[in-house]
């Protein structure tokens, strides 16, 4: 998610942190969103690559405060320390958030210890927490001119339940309800808004089969607009309906094939194009994921075209 809540000359925050720890971020993040900040992190560009180091180094030259979020991801990952090292060199307001209480190096912690730093373990309340994260040195400057204040104070509360679960977050008639996060004992968790106690509107689920999925919700599923994450990499972004793929929609599978086009049901159903890793391609009507069945065009490796009426992957009706 790249967000820009500010326009080119406005100060903003500059967010670095490892995506080992992307869970803890987005919620701190989307709490200080919530008070008008204008911040600037990103979670798509592949680190390493010209893209990442342009605009990187770009969006953090241009930031009035430097947030690093220190853990023992954020100190084992190069990129990480590759920014911070950067935004130590330039000269920026720097501040360090410790997720964790993690034991540095003895040179990084020697580079870091005239640093302003808050560590998250001694505060026992969010609400704490937050609030002295907001008082930091150059925070003030890069809230949106004439916003402060204007929206309700988001005040966390911590509800628990009797099968282990934890919600953080606000709360009306003793229900989630707004902004919160909700913690399961499984592992599960979300991230996003809430409505009579029910994930509903923007958020972000992680989970076992999937690894997340983020996007719109509607009473507690996935509805609307979204990016499902799968473990093996593929991915999906499109259309859901009830917690199923349903519309139009695009997956990048993790061989490097690729599908767009429709879904119904959780499924490949309708009208698509699947481009195979080898460089393949069908175009045409698919049932139940499978291709060559109905209308459409083959395109074989060896240049061979073949289009008409299909089934069970022969073509019956040359064009």
């Amino acid at each position: 998610m790249n967000l820009e809540t500010y326009g080119e000359n406005e100060p903003y925050i500059f967010v670095s942190y490892s995506h080992k720890d992307e869970e803890d971020v987005s919620y701190i993040i989307n709490i200080l969103l919530s008070y008008n900040y204008r911040i600037w992190y990103d979670e798509k560009i592949i680190p390493g690559t010209d893209d990442w180091s342009d605009e990187i180094a770009g969006k953090l030259l241009g930031s009035e405060l430097f947030i690093a979020f220190i853990s023992e991801g954020y100190i084992t990952s190069n990129e990480c320390l590759a920014e911070l090292k950067y935004a130590n060199n330039e000269q920026k307001n720097i501040l360090l958030i410790y997720l964790d209480d993690v034991k540095l190096p003895q040179g990084l912690e020697m580079r870091l210890c005239m640093l302003q730093a808050l560590y998250r373990s001694k505060y026992n309340d969010n609400n704490d927490f937050i609030d002295k994260i907001r008082s930091a040195e150059s925070m003030e400057k890069c809230i949106i001119e004439g916003q402060c204040g204007k929206k309700p104070v988001i005040a966390m509360t911590t509800l628990k339940y009797a099968d282990g679960s934890i919600y953080n977050g606000q709360v009306e008639n003793n229900q989630p309800e707004g902004f919160g996060r909700m913690i399961y004992p499984d592992g599960c968790s979300y991230i996003g808004e809430f409505k009579n106690g029910r994930f509903h509107g923007k958020g972000k689920e992680w989970y076992y089969n999937i690894v997340s999925y983020e996007g719109d919700f509607c009473m507690g599923q996935p509805s609307g607009e979204g990016r499902e994450t799968y473990i093996d990499g593929t991915e999906y972004n499109g259309s859901f309906r009830d917690d199923m793929k349903d519309g139009c929609g695009k997956t990048v599978y993790s061989d490097g094939a690729e599908y767009e086009g429709e879904y119904r049901n959780g499924s490949i159903n309708g009208n698509g194009t699947m481009t195979w890793s080898d460089g393949s391609e069908w175009t045409g009507e698919f049932r139940d994921g499978d291709p060559w069945n109905g209308s459409g065009t083959w395109h074989d490796t060896d240049g061979t075209i073949l289009s008409g009426v299909w089934k069970d992957g022969i073509c019956l009706d040359k064009k």
